[in-house]
């Protein structure tokens, strides 16, 4: 195949994949696409490799994160991850923001309700489901949240130093998808024995 064909071919499988591709996060890919190749590994090795990546940062952030929050007297070691979802989110349903961090939904509640105990968010009634509560941050959370934000942005130097911008930006346009994907699925599936996860991700990756 000659070199011209072969990159139209590639930048289409990339665009596929990426809704909004660059030329610069194509490039990154490509470079990215040849060390990998460099190295010898094949389909299992290289998502056991990613995932054991991911893991071990995740991993790694959390134990700095634990550490950054300790003099920030949170109520609960969570507690950052929802003022953080709801300065996101916006006002939602109880339920929205419990899906949102895949949590079950005693210990959401939990977690929600320690909150509003402590005023950095507040609850009222959804005027369209009576069933259900509405809840936001209040002027405590939103002072509270940016206090902690100062010193979450300090864990985010430490994990990415380093690493250039374009780097980063490489990372987020190659997983994004994947994020987005999975932030739904792993909502849908939560409650299914994995047999049946595993089924129904493996058939909606499946093309049609």
């Amino acid at each position: 195949m000659k070199p011209l064909v072969e990159l139209v071919s590639e930048w289409s499988r990339f665009e596929e994949h990426h809704p909004s591709p660059t030329l610069e996060a194509f490039a990154g890919y490509l470079v990215a696409r040849g060390k990998a190749n460099e190295g010898g590994k094949k389909g299992k090795e290289k998502q056991g490799q990613l995932a054991r990546i991911i893991g071990r940062l995740a991993s790694a952030y959390a134990l700095y994160h634990r550490a950054a929050m300790v003099d920030m007297h949170l109520p609960t070691p969570d507690s950052f991850y929802y003022l953080n979802s709801l300065n996101q989110l916006g006002e939602v349903k109880k339920m929205v923001l419990i899906q949102y961090h895949f949590a079950e939904t005693t210990t959401g509640m939990l977690a929600i309700n320690t909150l509003i105990a402590e005023g950095f968010i507040k609850e009222r009634a959804d005027p369209d489901d009576g069933r259900a509560k509405l809840v936001k941050l209040t002027e405590k959370g939103t002072r509270k949240l940016q206090a902690c934000m100062r010193q979450a942005v300090k864990v985010n130097d430490m994990i990415f130093s380093g690493l250039p911008d374009e780097t980063i930006d490489l990372c987020c346009q190659l997983l994004s998808p994947q994020e987005k994907k999975h932030s739904q699925l792993a909502v849908q599936l939560k409650s299914e024995p994995f047999d049946a996860m595993h089924a129904a991700i493996m058939k909606e990756a499946k093309p049609s």
